[in-house]
């Protein structure tokens, strides 16, 4: 055995030799790395050769500048910009966003397309909750928001369990505020904007399209409302999304690691303001026409 082992241990000590042999030639294990990314840029993107002295050209553009942020003075007057009572409620707060002029596009945009739904199926069956629709009115939509959200606070296993009248579920205050199927007429037929005026089959879409109007509107007043400090931080948010959306990102560092991407800005005070805005360029592109913030410039260090 041992007389075996003598010429094994000399033949792997000569094949190892072997196979570093080159690698010492060619400046070691990161050279031949560094001589594979160098191949692979110079061929480019699927096998496209790139002219040597272009790339060496495009290399040399690159350069370290240690340089100061040129930002304007903040001549802005932080804070709310809309009257309130001594000892504001969450009501008074909730009311400077949630105006008549949002309940309004609610109330129009349902109405429209129940219409709308009545007459493209003018075949439904006898139990079909359409039947019994009728026009919903801005007070009706007030309490149906406030119903949704208090939804998000007493949380139970289904819609109808909130009407229930079992000793185990009752006992809130749905009943005494709404029916339940007049509840879940409102909650199919809610919309906000107009389906005859979208063209899904078109490229340039916007995807936001179902949105837009409320998107617009609560961008509006966020930046009418308050202005926030000299001083303010952005951050990116996810929200939950799992379902089927063309712009649904994955995130597997987040929570949620499923969702639609936002961008919030969060003052001194701790105020967050939200955005669904595309990257934080064009959130501070959106800051900027904020009345008295001036010119809004992104700084990364590094």
């Amino acid at each position: 055995m041992k007389g075996r082992g003598h010429p094994r241990g000399p033949a792997r000590g000569g094949l190892g030799a072997a196979r570093a042999g080159p690698v010492r030639a060619r400046g070691g294990p990161g050279a031949v790395r560094a001589g594979r990314g160098t191949a692979r840029g110079a061929r480019g993107v699927r096998g496209a050769r790139v002219d040597p002295a272009q790339q060496a050209a495009l290399e040399a553009q690159w350069v370290s500048v240690d340089r100061e942020s040129n930002v304007s003075a903040f001549t802005g007057n932080s804070g709310i910009k809309a009257p309130l009572p001594n000892n504001p409620s969450t009501g008074d707060i909730s009311s400077l966003f949630l105006t008549d002029e949002f309940f309004d596009i609610l109330v129009e945009q349902t109405n429209l397309y129940a219409a709308q739904h009545k007459r493209n199926n003018p075949n439904l069956p006898p139990h079909s909750r359409a039947h019994e629709w009728f026009d919903t009115t801005r007070p009706e939509m007030k309490q149906f928001l406030a119903l949704s959200l208090l939804m998000g606070i007493v949380v139970k296993p289904g819609i109808s369990d909130y009407w229930s009248t079992s000793p185990l579920l009752k006992g809130s205050i749905f009943n005494s505020v709404m029916s339940r199927n007049r509840f879940q007429s409102i909650l199919q037929f809610l919309h906000f904007a107009n389906n005859s005026q979208f063209d899904p089959n078109d490229p340039d879409r916007d995807r936001l399209y179902k949105v837009r109007p409320v998107v617009d509107y609560l961008v509006n007043k966020f930046k009418t409302v308050y202005i926030p400090e000299d001083h303010i931080s952005i951050d990116e948010e996810l929200l939950l999304w799992k379902r089927n959306l063309s712009f649904k990102q994955y995130i597997p560092m987040k929570r949620a690691r499923f969702g639609i991407q936002m961008f919030a800005t969060q003052g001194i005070c701790g105020t967050p303001l939200f955005t669904l805005a595309k990257n934080p360029a064009e959130m501070a592109m959106t800051l900027s026409q904020s009345e008295g913030l001036g010119k809004v410039e992104l700084s990364f260090p590094g």
